[in-house]
């Protein structure tokens, strides 16, 4: 243990809890026991009056209350403007309203009946920074209107309604049906989820018709946590923690006469569950759908599928006959993957287990015809063909029933969710002829399409509507603030708000579209730091809101830092069957493990197989010339098999901001640039199996990740990156990388977008020799290039905001 003790007291009996409380008063003529305790922080609503236990000779008490610790210390009855609040006979005070966020500090002097006075101890508390709307932890599944743990919807009102208890509700008018998500969740153990349906086919639990094309939920704000008045404690700003799904991947084109082309993500056509399901629920497929709707009957479709993807060795490219659109619906599929052969599936009964006929590791795979045919009796019999002519049966006969219509077509699935892949099928026909009247769409796959996301507050007299500026968080698949000045609200009672609405899509004749998104954690706060509501400021290189010791220390630390004029290029690995550098500057790998060469984006590339290879280079980041903060950019084209957390490359060491580093990560679709420790960058970068280009740079105190020559992250940080470990590629850590890597290039400059685009040609580019002030606290450049360095006038710079507090709103 390491501290201090003080006043330690042994006793011959146990006390009770007030006893204790007594003892820990030190002096018994000093106020004690207050509450709240010291250092308590409490939501705004929960304190109405200080109160204390009073010394033993107390008959009066002056009570000191502020902000200002010093001058609550400092303050007495004599000199304490604006803290002392006068001499008190009941032991307990109003504090007020108090302002959220804030801490308040108070002292209790005892005036005592000899006229003497025992002063106080300081006690502190702090106010919560937001009041709590609503964060959807008190519903749950009791019939009950108003009772704790009532049903959502009897609070936050949708366009379903209900018909428990009686006489029910038909809802509010709108497209919306409301529940609760105890799965997808911003923070607690639940989340308000509304699905919507604006094309015009939505009925309420009555089964009446909704003309609306928007969808909305709305409470009464005296049934909510946070009540009406918006203005009080300092509140200025609403918000809400909104989520939604990605938009569909899902796409079909027709082109060139008798081709089609499909892109798919999904998890599988098989048996699969949503994360939030358990083993009572049902099954269910996840694929994109091209199809044309049939009477039942007898039926043959027939189609060539020319290649497909292989994002999964379980990725599914075929032909199709199902009961329904719905994702659970009974279906016969005949397939052909890209490691498992060809296979007939079928699920008999809706929502029931799947079961499969496949020829199994090193069967045919694309180009391969196949057909899928269906008697009058129901039962269906698949086949394939690797020239159109020679049928070979897959597996016997499977049984699907179906009521009117049926849905015939083109079915495919890259059994990786969010990463598609891509079918491209040729004659295809449904019982001998080519058909034109294609449908296509996603079945079992949630995802969104950009709506507009409003929120709308009432008086009760006069209604404010403001939407989101982008419409964003409908379209994806994390939780996202969003921050609403409450100075938007025009022309209501900010005092006495009655209503609160969350809606998707525009009231009016034109029909929207059909999702769902997730509403968590509705707050009022007051103006406080909101980095993606504000501008940084130039010198506010931390982004913390205001300019300050930490900025001037790190200008100091790159005074007079100055820029220069020397070729960039470092090391040069094209990687054409070997690991030698061609920059000039010798810096030649050793292939580890035996990687293969393949087919590269130019020439060849190594081929590493995720478990053991990778190429070694004996040079360390100060033997490369690119130590500590020193800019930087490694530059190469990837071609990712599997997704594994391997890395591309690495240098440097364990510690925060020690490494610079990139690896594809476990999920699909998704990267980090890891700078050691906890210091890290994710970004998404969804392909696999196919060529990309992927630049990191570092200027000195902004990383950047360049994909295909677009930016698509940016981040400030600090980076030290030491010599703990010497540049390695397809490796991180003990993680391999499995794929493809070509051409891979590091500079000791942090290129331009321009310049990347430049080199992704495989020639030398167009880089420049110029090397740019390698600090952010370059604040200005009044000097022409080559005599510019950190000096008095980025120092002007800083101090012109220096100790300005930026707050929004």
């Amino acid at each position: 243990l390491t501290g201090a003790i003080d006043d330690v007291r042994f006793y011959n009996k146990p006390l009770t809890a007030q006893q204790i409380r007594k003892v820990m008063a030190i002096d018994p003529d000093a106020a004690w026991n207050p509450n709240p305790v010291s250092v308590a922080v409490l939501a705004a609503d929960d304190l109405t009056r200080l109160t204390w236990s009073p010394g033993n000779r107390a008959v009066m008490h002056d009570v000191y209350f502020g902000t200002d610790p010093q001058a609550v210390a400092d303050a007495t009855t004599m000199s304490g403007l604006g803290v002392y609040l006068g001499r008190r006979s009941p032991n307990n005070v109003d504090p007020g309203q108090l302002m959220l966020g804030q801490t308040y500090y108070w002292r209790i002097d005892e005036f005592n009946g000899d006229m003497s006075i025992t002063r106080g101890r300081i006690w502190s508390f702090t106010i919560q920074d937001h009041i709590v709307v609503d964060d959807f932890e008190s519903y749950g599944n009791l019939d009950t209107i108003g009772a704790p743990g009532s049903r959502v919807w009897y609070t936050w009102a949708d366009g379903f309604g209900y018909t428990i208890p009686s006489p029910g509700s038909t809802g509010n008018g709108t497209c919306s049906i409301v529940d609760i998500s105890t799965y997808i969740v911003q923070q607690g153990s639940a989340a308000l989820v509304m699905d919507y349906d604006n094309t015009g086919a939505f009925r309420n639990i009555w089964n009446t018709p909704i003309s609306a094309h928007h969808a909305a939920v709305e409470a009464m704000t005296a049934n909510l946590p946070g009540g009406g008045d918006w203005t009080r404690n300092g509140a200025k700003a609403l918000c809400l923690q909104i989520r939604g799904y990605s938009p569909s991947v899902g796409g079909f084109t027709a082109g060139p006469p008798g081709t089609y082309t499909v892109t798919a993500a999904g998890a599988d056509i098989w048996d699969v569950r949503y994360p939030w399901e358990d083993a009572n629920d049902p099954y269910h497929d996840e694929f994109h759908f091209v199809y044309v709707t049939m009477p039942p009957g007898a039926h043959t479709i027939t189609a060539q599928v020319l290649s497909l993807v292989n994002t999964n060795g379980w990725a599914k490219a075929g032909v199709m006959m199902r009961d329904t659109l719905d994702g659970g619906s009974s279906h016969a599929f005949a397939c052909i993957t890209p490691a498992n052969g060809a296979a007939l599936q079928s699920r008999q009964q809706i929502g029931g287990a799947s079961v499969s006929t496949n020829t199994g590791s090193g069967g045919p795979a694309a180009p391969q015809w196949l057909r899928l045919s269906r008697d009058v009796e129901g039962y269906c019999s698949a086949f394939y063909c690797p020239d159109g002519v020679t049928w070979t049966q897959i597996g016997g006969l499977s049984p699907l029933g179906v009521d009117s219509p049926m849905y015939v077509g083109l079915a495919v699935t890259s059994h990786v969710t969010g990463n598609p892949t891509t079918a491209v099928f040729r004659n295809v026909t449904i019982n001998g002829a080519a058909r034109t009247d294609w449908v296509s769409r996603d079945i079992g796959i949630l995802s969104n399409q950009r709506e507009p996301l409003w929120v709308e507050i009432s008086d009760g007299v006069r209604q404010s509507r403001v939407h989101h500026p982008t419409g964003d968080p409908v379209v994806s698949d994390a939780f996202a603030q969003w921050h609403v000045a409450l100075s938007s609200f025009t022309n209501v009672n900010l005092a006495n708000v009655t209503r609160l609405s969350i809606g998707v899509g525009t009231p009016g004749p034109a029909v929207g579209s059909a999702g769902r998104i997730y509403v968590d954690d509705i707050r009022l706060y007051p103006p406080r730091f909101v980095p993606e509501m504000l501008t940084r400021q130039a010198a506010d290189y931390d982004f913390d809101g205001i300019v300050d010791y930490r900025d001037l220390r790190l200008m100091v630390e790159d005074w007079l830092m100055t820029d220069y004029a020397a070729n960039p290029l470092v090391a040069w690995y094209k990687l054409d069957d070997n690991a030698l550098d061609s920059s000039g500057n010798g810096f030649h790998g050793t292939a580890t493990n035996n990687p293969l060469w393949a087919a590269g984006k130019y020439g060849t590339a190594v081929d590493c197989n995720g478990s053991n290879q990778f190429i070694q280079i004996d040079a360390n980041a100060t033997t490369l010339g690119i130590p500590g903060r020193t800019p930087k950019t490694i530059a190469a084209w990837v071609f990712v098999r599997t997704y594994n957390s391997g890395g591309l490359y690495e240098i440097g060491g364990s510690g925060n901001g020690e490494e610079f580093a990139l690896r594809a990560r476990s999920t699909a679709g998704q990267w980090r640039a890891e700078y050691g420790g906890t210091f890290y960058q994710d970004f998404n970068c969804n392909t696999q199996n196919q060529w990309v280009h992927i630049a990191q740079t570092y200027d000195g105190g902004t990383s950047r990740i360049y994909v295909d020559g677009a930016l698509v992250s940016s981040a400030a940080i600090r980076l030290n990156t030491t010599d703990g470990s010497r540049l390695r590629l397809c490796r991180w850590e003990s993680n391999y990388f499995n794929g493809r890597i070509d051409d891979l290039r590091l500079y000791n400059k942090a290129l331009t977008a321009a310049e990347i685009t430049s080199i992704m040609a495989g020639g030398a580019g167009s880089v420049s020799t110029y090397h740019p002030v390698a600090s952010p606290m370059n604040l200005t450049d009044p000097e022409p290039p080559g005599s510019r360095s950190v000096d008095f006038a980025d120092f002007a710079v800083l101090l012109a905001d220096w100790m300005n507090q930026q707050l929004w709103p």
